[in-house]
C-alpha cells in the first residue's frame, strides 16, 4: 500500500501546474443531475475545500484558482459567500438562487450580499417552480428581497434562467393582488442592466422586453397551462410577439406548451 501511495504520488509530482489545475476544477465541478443547481453549487466549494486540504501543492493550485470559488447558492452560509467571494478575483460569478434550499442566515441577506456584486454576474439561475400548499412563504420572501434589490447593473450576465411555479401553483403567492403571467413581480428583472445577455430559458413566464433583449441569441420558454382556464391574466400571443420583436439577434427560440 505505501508503495502505491508513493506511486501515485509520483504521478501528481509529474503532472505541470497548468494541467493539475484543471484536474482539480473537473473533480470539484462534478454535478449530480438528480440535484438542483444550488445545490450541485454548494457541493463544488464543499469539494474545493476537501480537495484543498490534500497537500500544500493542491491548496496553492486551488487558492490560486479563481473558478474554484464563482459558485454561490441560496443553501450556503455567509461564511462560506464572503469566503468565496474573496477568492473569486475578477473572474465572473454563477449564482443559484432557490426558495428550496436556504442557509441558516435567510433569504434576504444573501440577495442584499450578491446584488451588491451584480457586476460580477456572468450566469443566474432563478429556480421558484415546485410550489405545493403550505410551502409558499419562504418563496414570498425571496422574491420580495429580489424586489428590494431589484436595479442590478450587470454587463457581464450572460446566461439567465427563472422557473416559476405553474399556473395552478400562483393562487398560493401572496405577492401581488392578482397574479398572472403579466404580474409586474414576476418580472424583476426588466429593471436591471443586462447589454450583453445570450441565453434566457424561462419556464411558465413571457417575458417583458428589457435592456438583454437587444443581445439574446438564444430563448427557450416552457408553459404549463395545465389548468389555463382558470387564469384572470391568460395568456396573450400578442406578448410573445413583442417581446420577441425585441430580440434583432435572436438565432434560435424555443417554445414548450
Amino acid at each position: 500500500e505505501q508503495v502505491a501511495s508513493l506511486k501515485i504520488r509520483a504521478g501528481f509530482l509529474s503532472i505541470p501546474d497548468e494541467i493539475l489545475s484543471i484536474i482539480l476544477e473537473y473533480a470539484s465541478h462534478r454535478e449530480d443531475k438528480q440535484q438542483e443547481t444550488t445545490i450541485n453549487f454548494e457541493n463544488s466549494v464543499k469539494s474545493s475545500t476537501r480537495l484543498s486540504h490534500v497537500c500544500s501543492r493542491f491548496r496553492a493550485l486551488i487558492l490560486a484558482t479563481p473558478s474554484h470559488w464563482n459558485r454561490l447558492s441560496t443553501s450556503m452560509t455567509m461564511d462560506a459567500i464572503n469566503t468565496c467571494l474573496s477568492r473569486r478575483g475578477s473572474f465572473g460569478i454563477q449564482i443559484a438562487i432557490s426558495w428550496l434550499y436556504v442557509g441558516p442566515n435567510g433569504v434576504s441577506p444573501f440577495c442584499q450580499r450578491i446584488f451588491q456584486e451584480a457586476h460580477m454576474w456572468s450566469h443566474l439561475h432563478l429556480l421558484f417552480n415546485n410550489i405545493f400548499d403550505g410551502d409558499s412563504q419562504t418563496l414570498q420572501e425571496l422574491i420580495r428581497a429580489i424586489r428590494r434589490n431589484n436595479h442590478a447593473d450587470a454587463p457581464l450576465l450572460r446566461e439567465l434562467l427563472i422557473r416559476l411555479p405553474s399556473i395552478v401553483h400562483r393562487g398560493h403567492l401572496s405577492i401581488g393582488a392578482k397574479i398572472g403571467l403579466q404580474d409586474k413581480a414576476l418580472h424583476f428583472y426588466a429593471d436591471w442592466n443586462t447589454p450583453n445577455l445570450l441565453s434566457m430559458v424561462v419556464e411558465n413566464l413571457i417575458p417583458f422586453p428589457f435592456s438583454g433583449s437587444t443581445s439574446l441569441t438564444y430563448l427557450y420558454i416552457q408553459l404549463n397551462f395545465n389548468q389555463f382556464e382558470r387564469q384572470e391574466n391568460p395568456f396573450q400571443p400578442t406578448t410573445l410577439a413583442t417581446f420577441l420583436s425585441s430580440c434583432p439577434v435572436l438565432q434560435r427560440f424555443v417554445l414548450m406548451i
